[in-house]
């Protein structure tokens, strides 16, 4: 909210760099929440458990991410909802990444 009420104080070189490495760790913290739920053995309610997370975050991230960070994320989270069986997960991160990637 604050860059979209003052895009002025978000332009030097100095506040761009910086941006730049939030948003790098942003994308970093949600691709490892995304590709936890790969690792084997994991209960599927843990993984439903994080889905309102995600859910919540998805729009927020689309507006803060740069468009290939959205673009690679929502390819993620495809491909992890591919290699899943529970629906109610699958379903969760396909929504997520369409969210991402609108």
């Amino acid at each position: 909210a604050e860059m979209s009420a003052k895009p002025d104080g978000f332009k030097s070189a100095q506040v761009q760099r910086g941006l730049a490495e939030i948003r790098g760790g942003v994308k970093e913290s949600l691709n490892g929440v995304v590709t936890s739920f790969l690792t084997p053995g994991l209960d599927p309610a843990w993984m439903r458990g994080r889905l309102p997370a995600l859910a919540a975050i998805a729009p927020v991230a689309a507006k803060f991410l740069e468009p290939s960070d959205r673009h690679e994320l929502g390819a993620v989270a495809r491909q992890v909802a591919g290699s899943l069986s529970d629906a109610t997960v699958k379903a969760g991160l396909v929504a997520f990444a369409k969210t991402l990637e609108t």
